[in-house]
């Protein structure tokens, strides 16, 4: 959706607008973030989704790197958003951060070749001893190495 440029007008507005050519600005810019069939990298082997993109630099995350013997470059961290549009040319392991188990379908058949981890949001998960262990339990049970 689109909107009319309603700012103060500076002389390069007054410009344009005697050229006759009306400025426009994205209504919602966030919705166009990401791009549609996004290629992931050959050496990215763990993509992390959660409701909001998380830093890889998380200690927790850096944990189970660690215990992947997985250098932080092969992880990849985004929204469930950006998720839908990922273009993958190889499996990778998918770890889903929260219970939204449409959302993870939906993910889920376009990449059938891939490991799929769920456990419950971020701050749940690293505040929770079970929800801990549940995901220890995933990562013993299969991964790509």
């Amino acid at each position: 959706m689109l909107r009319k440029n309603m700012h103060k007008p500076s002389r390069r507005d007054k410009m344009l607008h005697q050229m006759g050519i009306t400025q426009w600005n994205l209504a919602n810019p966030n919705t166009l973030r990401g791009i549609a069939n996004m290629p992931i990298a050959e050496n990215i082997q763990l993509v992390v989704v959660a409701e909001e993109t998380l830093d890889k630099a998380e200690q927790f995350i850096q944990d189970v790197l660690c215990t992947l013997a997985m250098p932080s470059q092969n992880c990849l961290c985004l929204s469930f958003d950006l998720a839908n549009n990922l273009n993958l040319s190889h499996p990778v392991i998918f770890w889903f951060l929260k219970a939204d188990q449409e959302r993870i379908a939906t993910i889920q058949k376009n990449f059938t070749d891939s490991i799929i981890w769920q456990t419950p949001e971020f701050k749940t998960l690293v505040q929770t001893g079970s929800a801990k262990k549940q995901l220890w339990q995933q990562i013993q049970q299969g991964s790509l190495c």
